[in-house]
Formats: structure tokens, C-alpha cells, sequence
């Protein structure tokens, strides 16, 4: 029994024990999962002590990448936003990585987001790129692309002797065709242009040589074309190498030259009027001839006349002699520079071949390298009719900018029978077209084209009396264009258009009839003549002969040569010739072709060859 008690006493006392062990150790285990709970951050069962990866609780999900202004339409809930210090944009609170606008280019109306304006940074926002870094609006980016408005040309370095005339101020009114003066002008498409980009047709008269005839560039014969005949155009012709022509004569007579040139841009300035100066290249045939020497006259006139907007260049004439369009146009390249060092805007007007005709050749090569390039046309409405018209045309389409600085309403010669319906139709073609023209010539010269009568010493106040039958049809026209002066009582015309002053030019000749073809040329099946014109001479008769080239063969002809005898009984001498080279060697006239005509098909012929012969 006492041992039965003594082990029930053991067994208790075990029970004791074993319950104080089990309740410290469940003390530890309990203190161990407390610990890790607190490490773990989880309330959860021991068995996943790390499940939820939920990463630093510092940085938003959202704001790790960069900013997507589509995602973030409004970014309230941004914890802090670092890329734009000053958050306040009124246009758009998206982000841009670091745009910083300090100051916030305003303006800029609508800036219709052309292509991408100015590369940001980085140029996420392809959304609505609201402001260009710094757009520097110096003319409005809506107006017509290439002219800047107004053309500064660079200062006057160093004015000369000369005084250099400044432009007079045109009010707004005055602009129109009051004055007839519209600013600066610019080449756009076809056509000059103001500033503005509206179209402008320039209409007015060239001089004669100025070596020949300087007396007419004076004010008040100017303010005359300008108030009575509606002129804004004055050509000033300065031959290069004819009579007291610029680069054959003297030091004193090129100051000569470039005094008369300063009369007439300071008479133009005076009248609202545009003035060419023209490098009147003729016998020279090729403008590189005396290159170096328009290199100076040119950088003189630019540099004198830098701040005069009236001031257009026409830096060479009329190529003749076959001179081709590339040898034209590698002269114009080294001419240009020279005129733009000084003159940015300038416009400048580049002769093509052929005195001035073959535009269509130069409208397949034009020069892009520059900007306000103007081409040449020259026409003599007897002589030059379809033919010239359809390269006006084709050119025209093809996009080059026709600019007529010298036209006849008589034949190729300057002298002649006028053709008034043909001078009418170029007129007509012209202002279709929108092309400024000026018409040749201001002078007394005894010659048709002239547009004061020979007998006439009158250098200003022009009556109508004064003038010949161009210069009446001039007036004329220039009247029927809304341009002239009311004032103007001209002659009657005939129901053939032709003025009723019972003379065809200054110089009061009829035209004649010569005598039949046969008496002087003989046709053959390779070669034929037509009279397209004949008048007298002091002397005997000039005519004007249209060549046609033939081969009757079956195979193309290349390079090919004719030789007309001419008859006995009359002296003959050449005047002028185009489209061919003519010699006259022992009563056999000679006829070589150009490049561009040196072939004819077989079967075929070659038209547009034209010779002026003098006989006695």
C-alpha cells in the first residue's frame, strides 16, 4: 500500500513537472512565431512566411515609367512630381521630360503642328506638341514661304560718291495703282509677287543703249512715262561692247555709264517705277566673253543699291552666236553669288539662247540654286509669232518665270513693217500669263522700233505728235490696260489695226514690195526663201528672208551646208542672222547650221532660220 502511495506520489509529481516544461517550451515557441510575425510582416499561419512580394512601399507602381500622356490624363494622384518644378502649365499638364519652359512661348496663334515641330529632348509627345523650344517668329510663319517680307538687303558699306537713293515712303492707299509700286518684289511660281505673295505684272519701256542715247534717262522724261503713259517699269540698256559700249571702252566713259545708270534708279525711286539694270550683251554672243568684268559692274551696282528695292539686274541680254543654255547657265552661277552677296532678294533675270528666245530649253535645266531667278524672253511681234509663242507657253507650263525685258511690235531687225495684230496677240498672251514686259525702244533712232519720231529733238514732254507709230500703239496699249492717262487724244486706227499716220516707223518709210525672189536667190529642192518683210533703206531696200532647210534624201542629213548664188546686178550685204550662221564670199551666200539644227530627216526639214540682207 505504501508503495502503491509512493509511486501514485512519483507519477503526481512527474505530471507536475512534465506540465511546467510543456507550458515554458509552448512560452518559447509562442515568443519564436511572435518574432517572426514581426519579421515577416504577416499575421498568417508559419507555413507561408513569405508570399506577398509587395516591393518597398516608397515608390507608386505608376510613376516608375516614364510619362504616357495618353495613361495620365490627369496626373492628381502623382505622389511627387519631380519633371515639372513649376506645375502649372495652362495648357496641358502632361509630362514632358524635361520641357523647361521658362519662357513659355505664348504666341504662336494656332502653330498647326506642321511636320514635328523642333525636336524636344526626347519627342514622346507625338500626341500635341503644344510649343517649339524657341520659335523665333521674325515673319509670320503663314506667309508665302520664300519671301521674307521685307528685304533687308545688307548696308550700304560704303556709300560712294554718288548719293544713293532711299526708298520714299508708299502709304497703304498709294500702293495700288496709284503708284504703281509695290515694295519688294519676289519670284513666286510664275510670276513676281509682293510681299504678300500677290501677284504683280510690271509694265514700262527699255532705253537704247545708254552709249547712244543717254539723253532720255532724265526725271522728268521718266515722271512722264510714269504720270501720262502708266509706266512702272524702266529698262536701262547698257551695252557691252557696241559704241561706247562699257567693257570696250575707257575708264571715263564707264563712270559715264554708271552716272546715267545712278540718274535713272534715283529718277525711278523719285516715280514709285522698278528699274532693270541691263548687261547688254550683243556682238560679245557669249556672256563669258567679259565675265570678269560684270563680276565688278555687278558687285558695284548691288553693293551701291543694296537698300533700293525698285533695283532689278537682268545680268545678261541676249546670248547669240550659238551660245548654248549650259554655257548661259554656268555663267549665271558665278554672277548670281556676286548680286546676292549684297543684295539678298534681289531679282535677278537671266537671258536664254538664241537672242533671248529658246526659254523652253532653259525651262528643262532651270537653276535651283537660288531663289527670285527670272528668265528672258525677247520677241518682234512681225517676226517672231507661233513659233515663240508656243516656247512662251511650253515654258510657262513647265513652271520657269518668264520675265519679257525687251519686245518689238516691228520685225527682228529693230526696223521695218510693224505687225500690230501680232503685237496684240503677244500682248494679250503675256497678261494671261501674268508677265511683266518692257518694250524696246526709247529714242529718236531712224528705225522702226524706236518710239519718237527721228525728226523729233525732244528729250521730256512728249506730245503725240512726237511719237511714232510704236510709240502711239505703246500708249495705246497701255491705255487699254487701264495704265494711261486720259488725256491722250491718239490718232484713229484702220479696221487692220494699223495707226493712220501713212508711215510704218520714225522715220516715215512705206513698206514696199521688192521684187520677186527669183530675181535674186534661186530656190532649189534642198533650200527656200519667202520675204517676210522688205523696206526702203537711205540706200536701196532691206529684207527679211525666212530659210527653210530640206532633204529630199532617204537618210538623215547631218551637219549640213547650203550655198545660194546670188544674182548679178545687185550688191548685197548681210545685216543680221538667227538660227544658222550665214557668210557672204563671192556673190555665194553660205549657210551653216547650229548645234541644235544640224540635222535634218530624211524627207524632213528645218524651219526658224532667218536672215536680214541690205541691197543696193
Amino acid at each position: 500500500m505504501k508503495k502503491i502511495v509512493a509511486m501514485l506520489a512519483v507519477l503526481l509529481l512527474g505530471i507536475i513537472i512534465g506540465a511546467g516544461i510543456g507550458v515554458t517550451a509552448g512560452i518559447q515557441i509562442e515568443k519564436m512565431w511572435q518574432e517572426k510575425q514581426e519579421t515577416s510582416g504577416t499575421t498568417e499561419t508559419p507555413e507561408l512566411p513569405e508570399t506577398t512580394p509587395t516591393p518597398e512601399p516608397t515608390e507608386p507602381p505608376e510613376l516608375t515609367q516614364a510619362p504616357e500622356p495618353t495613361e495620365l490624363p490627369d496626373p492628381t494622384p502623382t505622389p511627387e512630381p519631380t519633371e515639372l518644378p513649376e506645375p502649372t502649365p495652362t495648357t496641358e499638364p502632361t509630362k514632358l521630360p524635361e520641357p523647361t519652359p521658362t519662357t513659355e512661348p505664348t504666341k504662336l496663334p494656332e502653330p498647326t503642328p506642321t511636320s514635328e515641330p523642333t525636336p524636344t529632348p526626347e519627342p514622346t509627345p507625338t500626341s500635341e506638341p503644344t510649343e517649339p523650344p524657341e520659335p523665333t517668329p521674325t515673319s509670320e510663319p503663314t506667309e508665302p514661304p520664300e519671301p521674307t517680307p521685307t528685304p533687308k538687303p545688307t548696308k550700304l558699306p560704303d556709300p560712294t560718291e554718288t548719293p544713293v537713293p532711299t526708298q520714299k515712303p508708299v502709304s497703304e492707299t498709294d500702293k495700288t495703282m496709284e503708284s504703281g509700286f509695290y515694295g519688294p518684289l519676289h519670284v513666286e511660281g510664275t510670276h513676281l509677287a509682293d510681299a504678300a505673295g500677290t501677284p504683280v505684272q510690271l509694265r514700262g519701256i527699255s532705253t537704247h543703249g545708254l552709249g547712244w542715247f543717254p539723253e532720255y534717262v532724265n526725271g522728268a522724261m521718266m515722271a512722264q512715262a510714269r504720270q501720262e503713259w502708266g509706266c512702272n517699269l524702266f529698262r536701262l540698256a547698257m551695252y557691252t561692247a557696241e559704241y561706247n559700249g562699257y567693257c570696250t571702252s575707257g575708264t571715263g566713259q564707264k563712270e559715264n555709264l554708271k552716272n546715267i545708270i545712278d540718274i535713272g534708279v534715283q529718277a525711278a525711286v523719285e516715280q514709285n517705277m522698278y528699274i532693270i539694270i541691263d548687261w547688254h550683251i550683243l556682238s560679245d554672243s557669249n556672256p563669258n566673253t567679259y565675265k570678269e568684268e560684270a563680276k565688278k559692274f555687278f558687285a558695284e551696282m548691288a553693293q551701291k543699291y543694296a537698300d533700293v528695292p525698285n533695283v532689278l539686274y537682268e545680268i545678261c541680254n541676249e546670248p547669240n552666236g550659238g551660245t548654248s543654255w549650259s554655257s548661259i547657265k554656268q555663267y549665271a552661277m558665278e554672277i548670281i553669288p556676286v548680286i546676292r552677296e549684297y543684295a539678298p532678294e534681289a531679282v535677278i533675270i537671266v537671258g536664254t539662247p538664241t537672242w533671248s528666245q529658246d526659254v523652253d530649253i532653259a525651262a528643262a535645266d532651270p537653276i535651283t540654286e537660288y531663289d527670285n531667278i527670272m528668265y528672258a524672253l525677247h520677241f518682234y511681234a512681225a517676226t517672231h509669232k507661233e513659233n515663240i509663242q508656243e516656247k512662251c507657253k511650253t515654258a510657262v507650263r513647265k513652271g520657269l518665270p518668264l520675265f519679257v525685258t525687251e519686245y518689238g511690235i516691228c520685225d527682228a531687225s529693230g526696223n521695218g513693217g510693224i505687225d500690230e495684230a501680232s503685237a496684240n496677240r503677244w500682248i494679250d498672251l503675256l497678261d494671261s500669263c501674268g508677265i511683266s514686259h518692257a518694250m524696246w525702244n526709247l529714242s529718236n533712232k531712224a528705225e522702226t522700233s524706236a518710239m519718237i519720231q527721228s525728226g523729233c529733238s525732244k528729250t521730256e514732254n512728249l506730245s503725240e505728235s512726237d511719237l511714232s507709230s510704236a510709240g502711239l500703239w505703246f500708249v495705246r496699249m497701255m491705255k487699254e490696260a487701264g495704265l494711261g492717262s486720259e488725256e491722250w487724244v491718239l490718232p484713229e486706227q484702220d479696221a487692220a489695226g494699223s495707226t493712220d499716220t501713212g508711215t510704218s516707223g520714225s522715220s516715215g518709210q512705206t513698206e514696199v514690195k521688192f521684187p520677186a525672189m527669183e530675181e535674186l536667190l534661186e530656190a532649189s529642192d534642198a533650200i527656200s526663201f519667202s520675204v517676210s518683210n522688205s523696206w526702203r533703206t537711205e540706200q536701196g531696200y532691206g529684207i527679211q528672208l525666212d530659210v527653210v532647210i530640206k532633204n529630199p534624201g532617204n537618210t538623215e542629213e547631218h551637219s549640213w551646208v547650203r550655198e545660194v548664188t546670188l544674182k548679178e546686178g545687185r550688191e548685197v550685204s548681210i545685216s543680221q542672222c538667227w538660227c544658222a550662221s550665214v557668210t557672204l564670199e563671192n556673190g555665194v551666200l553660205v549657210i551653216h547650221p547650229e548645234d541644235y539644227n544640224k540635222n535634218v530627216p530624211a524627207g524632213g526639214e528645218v524651219r526658224g532660220i532667218g536672215i536680214i540682207l541690205e541691197i543696193k
